[in-house]
């Protein structure tokens, strides 16, 4: 990767410093190093120096970054309006469009839609009211969160019966499922792990038949990450209520139109919701994650792992191993420590990935990254662990 001279570096630190450092005086939430972003296309980050980064870290931009879909509808959108009132006051271009598009990913081809959309301000927001929406449903107060570890901020927040459920098979025989509201569940853990389909399709199969409403957030799974619309799909489980969140700036609760003619006070709902300028990004997300993506998906998801596997077996006292499915994978390094020194240190190579969670680090490139550049970002990795097997040898 280029460096510019020392004179170029030294005019552009002069113009770039002051923002940095205002970063650090006014922003709470700071990482180090910071990265100062010049400006990004597609699968690549640019910082200050104009040094091109492939980016692994695109939970936020499946679609990549400035994709002429995403683009061309919040430019179109900003052109012609601007949001004026709360959704269900006006009826709003982007909105409607986005969640018709919405409705149409939960609704088999020729049959009528039964599905509406709820936009929220957050995934936050929209988890609190599908779990209001559930238990009004049910009757019923009190849920369980499968534990994992997506959703610990609930309980700190909302005073309600609940019971974190482990991530294995023993409580699920004796289980009181006749007291609960709602059972939420996110298909991937916080460290990247992706559940077992068959304990999934297990779980979900045992709320349905106590008719308790299962709630499943799709803020890191959905949107084409596992190779399917909605990671629900690539477990073969329906959710009664899904949540989104996530790439599009905004929440959604979607379900059905009976379940939203509960008692549930929307209301309640921030009037900040639906920004016309999410719904614009998020139907150009829908837009761009056709067939052709979702089919490439799962064809480079082999390639992705492979690649990784070979990294795994290359590098023993570095890496543990990897998981994953899709383009969501997760390298498991040997300490925190290890994770966090690579995180600094492949950047220097040319590759941005996200901050390490513990020992591991979540891999998510863009759904239209090529086989080609997804190995070329594996070896970007291998390149940074040589340069640490020289180190450890002098």
């Amino acid at each position: 990767m280029s460096t510019p001279d020392e004179t170029i570096r030294k005019a552009i630190d002069e113009v770039v410093g002051p923002l940095i450092a205002d970063h650090r005086t006014y922003l709470a939430d700071v990482n180090s190093p910071l990265l100062a972003v010049s400006r990004t296309e597609l699968h690549y980050v640019f910082d200050q120096y104009h040094n091109q980064l492939l980016d692994f870290s695109a939970d936020m931009m499946p679609v990549g970054h400035r994709h002429p879909f995403v683009h061309d509808a919040i430019k179109e959108h900003m052109e012609y309006y601007m949001r004026t009132a709360p959704v269900g006051d006006h009826v709003l271009r982007w909105p409607v469009e986005y969640a018709r598009a919405l409705v149409e990913t939960f609704t088999e081809e020729d049959v009528e839609p039964k599905h509406k959309v709820l936009f929220t301000e957050g995934e936050r927001e929209a988890l609190v009211t599908a779990v209001n929406i559930a238990r009004e449903k049910s009757g019923r107060t009190r849920i369980a969160l499968v534990d994992t570890d997506q959703h610990n901020w609930y309980s700190g927040i909302n005073h309600v019966d609940m019971r974190l459920l482990p991530l294995d098979e023993f409580w699920l025989k004796d289980f009181r499922w006749e007291d609960l509201g709602a059972l939420v569940m996110a298909l991937v853990t916080v460290d990247g792990s992706v559940l077992e389909p068959r304990w999934v399709q297990s779980v979900v199969d045992q709320a349905k038949r106590h008719g308790v409403p299962v709630i499943i957030d799709e803020s890191r799974t959905g949107f084409g990450r596992l190779g399917t619309m909605w990671g629900q799909q690539a477990v073969n489980v329906d959710a009664d209520i899904t949540v989104l969140g996530g790439p599009v700036g905004g929440g959604a609760v979607v379900t059905t139109s009976e379940n939203f003619q509960a008692s549930f006070n929307i209301v309640d709902v921030s009037p900040q919701a639906g920004s016309p300028v999410a719904c614009a990004a998020g139907a150009g997300v829908l837009r761009a994650v056709n067939p052709g993506v979702l089919e490439h998906v799962k064809e480079a998801a082999g390639v992705f792992e492979d690649a990784l596997q070979e990294l795994v077996g290359q590098f023993p006292e570095y890496v543990v191993a990897t998981h994953g499915s899709g383009l969501l994978r997760t390298v498991e390094f040997q300490t925190d420590v290890l994770a966090r020194e690579f995180e600094i240190g492949v950047r220097q190579h040319g590759l941005l990935v996200a901050t390490p969670i513990g020992s591991s680090l979540i891999l998510t490139p863009t759904l239209i990254c090529s086989e080609q550049e997804l190995k070329r970002g594996v070896d970007l990795m291998a390149d940074t662990l040589l340069d640490w097997n020289e180190r450890d040898e002098v």
